[in-house]
């Protein structure tokens, strides 16, 4: 643990000494098994000990945002409200972590570990993760007001889900009860034809989420969630 520390340490030090005219935000992370959130912890306070040319203080972030990050920090052990690290808390504990340096101004940054799934609140079928078949759970668990509340400033959002929430021509449009535009889906199937239709216009057990006839579209019968959710964590909050 203490030389990858003072691995991060020692980047983190020779970029600052380099007079960056702009913010960094650091990565945090965790690892070994059990999960040992003190990595996360220790590289947290040195990112906002770090600061640019102007003195203004650099941030974190995780890119491992999913729906079980919810789950785990609001129904199961890592009560009250994920405030200590421990087994199947958030993500590199960027929760607690966000709590306690938000008073800072610092940028903090999250980006969700795959492509969302609509409808999966709690990450159980399919299972988060990274990889083909893996996904980061239904977008409105994660994003807002999850996140947003606990001091987010920035989130990457998977273009994907992004077209699906506001571009519905070239995310799906639907022809004998299909989508005819293929330019949404991806290469290694995480993404495929029947999920495509399901996640914008609803079948298979899944609520379509896309910009339907009922919310401002013009086909099909997405809820426009997706996109209402996104407008929401819009902005500072």
């Amino acid at each position: 643990m203490s030389l990858w520390l003072n691995y991060y340490q020692q980047m983190g030090s020779y970029l600052q000494s380099l007079g960056p005219p702009w913010q960094i935000i650091h990565s945090i992370n965790s690892a070994e098994t059990p999960v040992n959130y003190s990595y996360a912890t220790s590289e947290a306070g040195y990112a906002v000990g770090w600061s640019n040319r102007f003195g203004v203080r650099d941030g974190f972030g995780s890119q491992g945002l999913s729906a079980l990050d919810y789950v785990n920090c609001f129904t199961n052990s890592c009560t009250p409200a994920c405030t200590t690290g421990g087994a199947h808390c958030a993500a590199s504990n960027w929760y607690p972590l966000f709590g306690q340096y938000r008073s800072l101004g610092v940028p903090m940054e999250l980006q969700p570990e795959s492509l969302s799934y609509p409808g999966d609140t709690d990450c159980s079928n399919p299972v988060c993760g990274t990889g083909n078949g893996k996904f980061s759970g239904d977008l409105p668990t994660f994003l807002y007001p999850f996140a947003t509340s606990q001091g987010t400033t920035d989130v990457e959002i998977y273009w994907r889900d992004l077209s699906l929430a506001y571009d519905p021509t070239n995310y799906c449009s639907i022809s004998l009860g299909a989508c005819s535009v293929g330019n949404s889906i991806s290469v290694d199937g995480q993404l495929n034809t029947t999920r495509q239709f399901d996640f914008f216009n609803g079948g298979g057990g899944i609520v379509g989420v896309g910009i339907g006839n009922n919310c401002g579209g013009s086909q099909g019968n997405g809820d426009c969630s997706y996109r209402n959710n996104a407008n929401n964590a819009h902005g500072q909050h």
